[in-house]
C-alpha cells in the first residue's frame, strides 16, 4: 500500500536493527538498540497554490529578499503572520492576470547592477549582477543595542562567481512591522572584496570571543572546507585565516590566503558543501552534504569549531523523489541549511532546495509550486549515529 501523506508531512521507514554486534554476539530483543536512523519513503505535496495543479502562475525571483522571524514565537509554537518582516516589496498583488503578478523587489541591489533607478521602481529586477546572502549574527552594539549583522556575497552573471562582499546592519529595536525593526543602519559594500566566500556559515563561539566563518573551495564538483575568525563578536573586527604552513602546522594569519595556502589549509579531508557547525557538550560538529547536489548528508565532528574535522560519519540521505504533481525527480538537492532554533531536544533540523533540471520548469508549469523551495527534514537521535556496537562507545563511516 503505497501512503501519500500530507502537507508538509513525510513518511519514515525506520532501519532494522542490528541481529549482532561486530564482535558476532547475538543480541536478544531487549538488548537491540532502537534504530536512530530512518529513510524517508514519501513527501508531502507542501503548501496550497493551485490545488489541481500545484503551479505557481506568472511570477519572477526576486534575486534575495529577507524573511524575519521572532524567536521567542518559534519557541512558543504561536507564531502568527504580525511576527514575520519580509524585507522585500511586493510590486503587484492583487491581480493575478497583471502584469508582475507576486512580483517582489530585490532586497538590496549590487553597485554594478545594470537597471537604472527608475526601472526599478517601475518594479522590473536586476537580472545581471547581484547578492547572495551568507550568514548572520546578532551583534550588542554600543551605539544602537542589539543589532543583525548579514553578510552578501557579489555574484557574477552568467558565471555564478563570487566575486565581492557586503555587510549590511539591521536594527532590532521595536517590533516586526513598524518600521524601525529591521530597518537598515549600514551598508559597506566594499567589505572583505576578496571573492572568498567567508561567512557563508558561520559559529558564534561567545565564550572564546570569536566568530567561526566557513567557505568552501570547489573544483570539479569537489569542495573542501577553510575557516576564518573574527578578533571579537563584532563581525566588523578584524579577521584571520587559519593557514598551514609548509612544515604542516596550523596557525592563524591576518592576510587573505593565496591560492596555494588554501590548497594545503582545509579543515576536511572529504569533500562537503555548505559546512553548518554546533556545538553541543564540548564537542563541535559539523553538518553538511558530501557533494554540491548530492543525496548523503555527512556529519564531522572535532575538540574545537576551527578543526580539522577527521571524524565523519553518514547523518541522513535524502530521497531520490518527490511524491507531488508534475515531474516526481527533484533533480538537484542543494543549499543544506542547519536550523538549531527549529530542533528540539534531541534532533536536528535543517533545510534543503529542489531544483528542475530545466530552470524555467520553475514558472507556470504543473508542479512548479515544488521546485525551487525549501523542503524540511527532522533527524531523531542524531547523536546516535557515531555509537558503535564494539567497547570503544564511538565509531566513524569513511
Amino acid at each position: 500500500m503505497k501512503l501519500t501523506p500530507l502537507a508538509d508531512r513525510v513518511v519514515l521507514k525506520m532501519t532494522e536493527a542490528e541481529e549482532t554486534t561486530k564482535g558476532g554476539i547475538i543480541l536478544t530483543g531487549s538488548a537491540k538498540e532502537k534504530p536512530s536512523v530512518a529513510e524517508v519513503i514519501a513527501v508531502g505535496p507542501g503548501g496550497v497554490v493551485d490545488g489541481k495543479t500545484r503551479a505557481r502562475g506568472s511570477c519572477s525571483f526576486p534575486r534575495n529578499s529577507l524573511m524575519i522571524q521572532k524567536g521567542a514565537t518559534i519557541a512558543s509554537g504561536q507564531e502568527s503572520d504580525d511576527d514575520l518582516v519580509w524585507l522585500a516589496d511586493y510590486v503587484q498583488t492583487d491581480n493575478p492576470s497583471g502584469e508582475r503578478y507576486y512580483q517582489a523587489r530585490t532586497h538590496i541591489r549590487h553597485p554594478k547592477a545594470s537597471l537604472s533607478d527608475a526601472e526599478i521602481q517601475k518594479g522590473e529586477i536586476d537580472q545581471d549582477y547581484c547578492y547572495w546572502a551568507g550568514d548572520a549574527v546578532v551583534y550588542d552594539d554600543p551605539a544602537h543595542g542589539k543589532i543583525l549583522q548579514m553578510l552578501w556575497t557579489g555574484v557574477e552573471p552568467g558565471s555564478l562567481k563570487n566575486i565581492d562582499g557586503c555587510l549590511r546592519e539591521y536594527s532590532l529595536e521595536g517590533e516586526p512591522g513598524d518600521g524601525q525593526y529591521m530597518s537598515v543602519l549600514s551598508t559597506d559594500y566594499n567589505f572583505k572584496s576578496d571573492g572568498l566566500g567567508y561567512g557563508s556559515t558561520m559559529f558564534e563561539d561567545t565564550e572564546g570571543g570569536h566568530i567561526y566563518l566557513y567557505t568552501t573551495k570547489q573544483a570539479n564538483l569537489v569542495s573542501r572546507v577553510l575557516v576564518a575568525r573574527t578578533e571579537t563578536l563584532d563581525l566588523g573586527s578584524p579577521w584571520s585565516y587559519y593557514i598551514r604552513d609548509l612544515s604542516g602546522d596550523y596557525h592563524w594569519q591576518s592576510s587573505v590566503p593565496s591560492n596555494e595556502e588554501m590548497e594545503r589549509s582545509y579543515i576536511t579531508a572529504e569533500s562537503g558543501s555548505m559546512p553548518w557547525v554546533f556545538e553541543k557538550d564540548g564537542v563541535y560538529y559539523m553538518c553538511m552534504e558530501a557533494f554540491p547536489f548530492g543525496r548523503d548528508i555527512y556529519l564531522f565532528r572535532s575538540q574545537t569549531p576551527y578543526g580539522p574535522f577527521p571524524d565523519r560519519t553518514l547523518l541522513f540521505t535524502l530521497p531520490a523523489t518527490l511524491d507531488k504533481l508534475g515531474s516526481p525527480y527533484h533533480q538537484r538537492w542543494y543549499m543544506i541549511n542547519l536550523h538549531p532554533a527549529l530542533s528540539r531536544q534531541g534532533e536536528l533540523v535543517f533545510s534543503t532546495n529542489s531544483d528542475p533540471a530545466n530552470f524555467w520548469d520553475n514558472f507556470n508549469r504543473v508542479g512548479s509550486a515544488d521546485f525551487y523551495r525549501p523542503y524540511f527534514f527532522r533527524v531523531y537521535n542524531w547523536e546516535h549515529v557515531y555509537d558503535s556496537d564494539d567497547d570503544s562507545g564511538t565509531g566513524t563511516e569513511e
